[in-house]
């Protein structure tokens, strides 16, 4: 097991994952109060939204870098320091549900808050976590090749960050569609009988902004922070050697 590795993960996942909480708290902040600037606030849920998914893919990175590098057993490992991250999030999504709704608190809103929130990060964070750390151990089993490209379809490693990428990139693009796109333009025509040009509009901009951030932001993520923790792990054991 490389410890270095192990602790440098760990304290990258804990600083994006309180990276992330502290933006979405300013996000909140600002969207409760009655201030004139709606861009701003726009700008505000790109920020919250950016740092939510760095810290995620941060932590889908480790694992990719574990399951390659290293034995089964460490891989397992980097789900746990993943973990870490996950349950960051949940308590602070517990809290925040509580804090918003301190009038309507009872043991069975707790419960709801509890369940409700490990649920949905469990099925949105950890599934996909699950699903990248067996395509990674599938793909990368018989050996892997040293990074020479930003893109290669025969490099073992980036094949593991490519398919990641399409398969977490579709979920969401189907999530989106089924659970949000088509029950509002659903709604809109059963109640205008057309589709306004601003809701035309606003779904343009959700497909957009899924493609740019579980396409482009995804991959582009993987790839820097994978060459961040391999060149760790390199100087680490050189600096080994010479001692």
């Amino acid at each position: 097991m490389n410890k270095k590795f192990f602790k440098l993960s760990l304290t990258l996942n804990v600083i994006f994952a309180l990276v992330a909480v502290g933006f979405s708290l300013i996000f909140y902040f600002y969207s409760t109060q009655v201030y004139e600037g709606e861009s701003f606030l726009n700008f505000l849920f790109y920020v919250k939204t950016f740092f939510d998914l760095l810290a995620v893919f941060v932590g889908y990175t480790t694992i990719i870098y574990a399951f390659s590098q290293f034995d089964f057993k460490n891989g397992l490992l980097s789900i746990g320091v993943f973990s870490i991250s996950f349950l960051i999030s949940f308590v602070f999504q517990v809290v925040g549900s509580i804090i918003d709704n301190t009038g309507e608190f009872t043991v069975d809103f707790f419960v709801y808050v509890i369940y409700y929130s490990f649920g949905q990060g469990f099925i949105t964070q950890m599934v996909p976590a699950l699903v990248l750390a067996l395509i990674t151990y599938k793909l990368t089993k018989n050996g892997t090749q040293r990074i020479k490209s930003f893109f290669s379809w025969t490099n073992s490693i980036q094949k593991v960050m490519l398919v990641g990428t399409l398969v977490i990139f579709g979920l969401n693009l189907i999530s989106h569609t089924g659970f949000t796109m088509l029950p509002n333009l659903i709604t809109e025509l059963n109640d205008y009988g057309s589709i306004t040009h601003d809701h035309l509009t606003a779904i343009i901009v959700s497909y957009v902004e899924i493609c740019v951030f579980y396409l482009v932001m995804q991959y582009t993520v993987y790839y820097f922070m994978y060459k961040i923790y391999h060149g760790f792990v390199l100087n680490s054991s050189n600096k080994k050697e010479t001692i």
